[in-house]
């Protein structure tokens, strides 16, 4: 089988400034909108030292949430709005009130 000619295997300018292009649009997408939210509770002695915290990390900052693991009843999905459009949200449901993480979906 003989290799293609020269011709077929040169690629224009314009496709590699395409690609990079494509290449610095998603790494920004992932940056600025990539999100991690991690649950973690620890039941030592469950009525005495249980402990919750929510973790929000993206590239530009981390938030932590602490609350008491007896307080948490449960979660939900929900939506609110800001500036002009909707964003979903985790609320964690508890005993003083909901605990919210924002999600970018």
């Amino acid at each position: 089988m003989q290799s293609p000619p020269a011709a077929h295997r040169y690629r224009s300018p314009w496709t590699w400034a395409l690609a990079i292009t494509f290449i610095v649009e998603g790494l920004f997408l992932i940056a600025f909108f990539g999100q991690v939210i991690t649950l973690t509770c620890n039941r030592i002695i469950p009525s005495i030292q249980s402990n919750c915290q929510l973790v929000e990390t993206s590239l530009l900052q981390s938030n932590v949430t602490r609350f008491p693991a007896n307080e948490l009843q449960g979660a939900k999905v929900g939506k609110i709005s800001m500036d002009n459009s909707e964003s979903d949200q985790i609320l964690l449901l508890t005993t003083k009130g909901e605990v919210s993480a924002k999600l970018h979906l």
